[in-house]
Order: C-alpha cells, then structure tokens, then sequence
C-alpha cells in the first residue's frame, strides 16, 4: 500500500511541476519579448533614459509607459512616482539598472520613459499582468 501511494505521488508532483514550469516559461518569454521591444524602440528613438529625462516626459505628457529598475535609487523613483500618480500613465518596475543600461551602452539607468503610444501598447501586451510587474493603480489605457 505505501508504495502505491509512494507512486501516486511521484505522478502526480510531476504533473503539478509541469505546469508551474509552464507558467514560469511564459512569464520569462512574455518579459523577455516586452525587454526586446526596449531595445528595439531604443533604436528607433522612441525611449527616454534616466530618472531626468523620464520626469521631463512625463511632466511634458510624452510618457506613454514608464520602466524603472529594481535597484534604482529610492528617492530617484519617488520622484517619478510622485508625478505617475497625477497621470494615468502605466509603469513596470523590472531588471536592474545594469540591465536598462545595457539598452543604452551605458553602465546604469535607473528609469526609462517610452514615447510612442504603439510601442507602449506592444510592451504592455506582452506582459504578463498577474506577474507582479505592473504597477499597481496604472490601468490607465495607452495613448491617451
């Protein structure tokens, strides 16, 4: 009878692995493609880098999405969290500044703003939105 049961379980702990690897999977393809899509409107000059920068689009309603890394300077990001309340503008806090640097060729960028209304959309589209990454609260529709 125990190893019965012994071989149920190794049936059934398979099964429940699977499909959280699944899930996993699809999150880290969803993040990498929306990651893709940083570089790509990096190339096409529809991003704006640095916490500076970022402020100064959203403050001037050019922000369409904004991209802020985990690591980044808490007083930096609540400057940019400050202006995201008064706006209805989604925002994804992921990677480290090492990582939307390296978009740039630059050592550290702590915050990225996307421009364009259709890349923004894009991003978002390919994030998985019960992952965590979305802020909470920035629901707003893209483009507006």
């Amino acid at each position: 009878m125990r190893s019965l049961l012994q071989s149920l379980k190794n049936l059934v702990s398979p099964m429940k692995n699977r499909t959280r690897l699944k899930g996993e999977i699809m999150d880290d393809f969803s993040k990498n493609a929306a990651w893709g899509l940083l570089g790509l409107a990096r190339r096409a000059g529809m991003l704006e880098q640095g916490v500076a920068s970022t402020r100064q689009a959203l403050r001037q309603g050019r922000a369409k999405l904004v991209w802020m890394a985990n690591d980044g300077s808490g007083a930096q990001k609540a400057k940019i969290v400050k202006l995201l309340r008064h706006k209805s503008i989604p925002s994804v806090t992921f990677g480290t500044c090492a990582d939307l640097g390296s978009i740039f060729g630059s050592d550290s960028v702590a915050a990225v703003a996307v421009t364009n209304p259709g890349m923004a959309s894009q991003m978002l589209a390919r994030l998985p939105g019960e992952s965590g990454l979305l802020s909470p609260g920035n629901l707003a529709e893209v483009g507006k």
